[in-house]
């Protein structure tokens, strides 16, 4: 995948709109246990963002790619055929790195059900390229092609890539407060 720019704007002590695209390049995650998934961390906002002068020493680095309430957090994925997957023999090393990269999201994951997870957040997410399958744990799933868009409520889930090509995902997660146990 050719540099990803990522374009961010800001006010200078003027007021003044500027673009502050040194700030940050989105680093790709790789992972040796799972060939081809790849994540890359584009932007994150605390709770209650506020508008103004923006500069690196203001860029929240968080620690969990999981939004708490009221935060904000925007991810690429992209995701390799499930054929990768079925190769993995080692799924406690999956988890190893996973917990190492993956700081809250990993958490997620359910172990005797691989893929699966839930996050107590509303997602947009965005299929920039590729086929998915988004996965229900009532087993229902919806194929999904470049451009479709979903609004994911905090429900358990899981994407599946059944093509032989890799799929990327724009997702923003939006920390929400969980009203059903």
């Amino acid at each position: 995948m050719q540099q990803q720019q990522l374009v961010v704007t800001g006010r200078n002590a003027e007021g003044k709109s500027i673009f502050l695209d040194s700030i940050l390049k989105p680093a790709a995650l790789t992972f040796g246990q799972v060939p081809g998934l790849e994540v890359r961390r584009l932007w994150a906002t605390v709770e209650n963002p506020v508008i103004g002068n923006i500069g690196p020493e203001t860029v929240p680095l968080p620690s969990s790619l999981v939004p708490a309430p009221g935060e904000t957090r925007a991810t690429q994925v992209t995701f390799p055929p499930d054929a990768v997957w079925e190769q993995v023999h080692d799924w406690e090393a999956v988890g190893v790195e996973y917990a190492a990269k993956l700081p809250g999201l990993a958490q997620t994951f359910e172990a005797g059900d691989p893929g699966m997870h839930t996050t107590p957040t509303v997602d947009y997410v965005i299929l920039l390229a590729g086929e998915l399958s988004l996965e229900l744990d009532s087993g229902e799933q919806r194929h999904l092609k470049a451009g479709d868009v979903v609004v994911q409520n905090g429900t358990r889930h899981a994407w599946r890539n059944r093509s032989r090509q890799p799929a990327t995902i724009l997702a923003v997660l939006i920390g929400a407060v969980q009203t059903l146990e």
